[in-house]
């Protein structure tokens, strides 16, 4: 009897798992360049946000994607990524864009003072802004 029991609640656990599973593993995730951004706001603006009070503006921002322009401060590249720094309100905050791999933007053109509108997903500010996923919008 007690191996019966086990049997069956170990098949109610495992039908469980597979049914809340296999939607997630199924899901069709759309590409942020696609995405309706949640904000369309100014660098210096999301910047200051969360200056000010880093706790509701992780409420308002956290894992929204958002359309944000300001201008450029520096590019940097590693091996798999770039980065694209926006200046915001002061020289110590700024909004870090990591840029996707199949950019298709001219980067020759990227210098540095140059007015950019890049939309991305705020995953929280450490000493910047932190944007994932990110695609420059403007040509």
């Amino acid at each position: 009897m007690n191996l019966e029991k086990m049997i069956i609640t170990a098949l109610i656990i495992i039908a469980a798992c597979i049914c809340f599973l296999y939607p997630l593993y199924n899901r069709n995730n759309k590409s942020v360049a696609e995405a309706e951004p949640d904000y369309h706001m100014l660098a210096k603006n999301l910047a200051n946000d969360f200056h000010t009070d880093k706790t509701q503006a992780g409420k308002k921002y956290l894992h929204k994607v958002i359309q944000v322009t300001g201008y450029l401060k520096e590019i940097t590249h590693n091996n798999e990524s770039m980065v694209i720094l926006l200046k915001g309100s002061s020289p110590f905050e700024n909004i870090s864009c990591t840029v996707e791999q199949d950019i298709t933007f001219p980067l020759k053109t990227l210098t540095a003072g140059r007015l950019m509108i890049i939309r991305g997903e705020c995953t929280g500010f450490l000493m910047d802004v932190t944007m994932v996923h990110c695609r420059i919008i403007n040509q």
